[in-house]
């Protein structure tokens, strides 16, 4: 069996990640006779496996439409057609990630061709361009208002030589909304890996490092949140727990934003709990390696208001750590297969001058700016604050080692890279 997997760049990130898992599963199965990654982009990564045949082309990267003419935008649609017919066989399975995005609108055509010529396609869902205008108008300017094709059709194709694979329950349903045949999709959920774990030495080492490194106050807990803090990680809510709870744990987050304009919100942050004295630990990550900040955590904790996949809700406890924070539809996959998380509150209800109450996570940063101030200054509307979401408490409970290795051992056997391997296999052969 032949298989190409395809996406945009390597850059390091989510899809990625998975991609590196991916092609760790498949270069182990005798099935899998030819396994190759093509990217736009020039990093390819010197450790991926010597069984995989890596190829570049930058057409298929992120492209800018705007800054292309009529005549560029057909020349790149025919070229890039023509490069994957010339460096795939007409029986290798094409694995694409997050085409749909609009990153590259044009791409999005020429794979759609594709599946008109009858190669064998995997569309792999991770984020969907309907939750982003921007990228849907970039969709729409380019393969409606310039090829001329309906978007819907051209985006959710139904084809015999067409299969979907996506990372929960809830985005499978998206897709049946989406009027694709259950049949036709695959959840695969994303496996849940982090290496080899510390020994007992290198674990004690890693603390003692961790905490001197970053000036924790080390008589309370390290409440860590792995995460890059863009603006959808919702760390304006992180903030208000750590002003409100600042005497039961010192609250740490691990990197900033690598997007410019995200990196504004987040230096809006910083600057804030620097002026108001809210002792928050900003990018733990860039000061101690990963492994060695998760190894001083005693809580992973997430406040995010919108996941694709939601590993940091079963990967943190495979480190040992409670999960606790923000709950999401997309944790309910993870509970399904009996993942317990009893630290997980819904919402946090704030009082919203002139609109009444308000689930903060859900309010922009202006607004939760002055929330925050106003329970730093006013006593009556801290004490309501607390009164009303006193589910937050379950923050701070303590969680057995039974619960944790419960739900490790649960992890390892649902979210394994054996049986991610398994699943793809299963999904290859629709087309055998």
């Amino acid at each position: 069996m032949k298989t190409a997997i395809l996406h945009h760049h390597l850059h390091p990130g989510g899809v990625t990640r998975v991609i590196e898992m991916q092609l760790a599963a498949l270069a182990g199965c005798p099935e899998i006779t030819d396994l190759q990654l093509i990217t736009g982009d020039e990093k390819i990564h010197d450790e991926l496996l010597p069984k995989v045949e890596q190829l570049r082309n930058p057409m298929l990267n992120y492209m800018d439409y705007r800054q292309m003419t009529p005549k560029q935008l057909n020349h790149t649609y025919i070229k890039i057609i023509e490069y994957l017919l010339e460096v795939t066989d007409v029986d290798t399975v094409i694995h694409v990630h997050n085409i749909n995005l609009g990153k590259n609108p044009v791409m999005t055509a020429a794979l759609h061709a594709l599946i008109e010529n009858g190669r064998p396609i995997v569309n792999h869902i991770h984020d969907f361009a309907e939750d982003r205008p921007d990228n849907m108008c970039a969709l729409t300017s380019v393969i409606e208002g310039h090829f001329g094709r309906k978007l819907h059709e051209v985006l959710y194709p139904v084809a015999k030589n067409c299969q979907y694979a996506v990372l929960t329950l809830m985005d499978k349903q998206r897709l049946i909304d989406f009027d694709i045949p259950a049949e036709k999709i695959t959840v695969l959920p994303n496996p849940a890996s982090i290496g080899p774990s510390l020994s007992e030495q290198e674990t004690i080492a890693a603390i003692k490092k961790v905490n001197a490194t970053l000036n924790t106050n080390t008589q309370l807990p390290n409440y860590v949140y792995p995460v890059r803090g863009i603006r959808r990680k919702n760390i304006g809510e992180f903030i208000l727990l750590a002003a409100m709870f600042h005497d039961k744990a010192n609250w740490i987050i691990t990197l900033p934003p690598r997007n410019p304009v995200e990196k504004v919100e987040y230096d809006n942050w910083k600057e804030f709990c620097n002026k108001h004295n809210i002792e928050v630990i900003f990018e733990a990550g860039e000061k101690c390696a990963f492994k060695e900040v998760m190894a001083a955590a005693d809580r992973a904790v997430t406040t995010s208001i919108r996941e694709g996949f939601g590993m940091i809700f079963i990967e943190a406890w495979l480190f040992g750590k409670a999960v606790v924070g923000r709950d999401l539809p997309v944790s309910e996959d993870f509970k399904e297969v009996g993942v317990k998380m009893p630290g997980l509150y819904q919402r946090i209800l704030v009082d919203v001058p002139d609109d009444g109450e308000a689930d903060f996570g859900m309010l922009p940063q202006v607004i939760q700016v002055k929330i925050i101030k106003n329970l730093l200054t006013n006593s009556a509307s801290r004490i309501k604050f607390l009164e009303e979401n006193d589910i937050l408490e379950d923050v701070f409970k303590e969680f057995t080692v039974d619960l944790i290795d419960s739900n490790c051992k649960i992890i390892k056997k649902e979210y394994s890279l054996e049986k991610y391997g398994q699943n793809l296999l299963k999904l290859y052969k629709t087309f055998i």
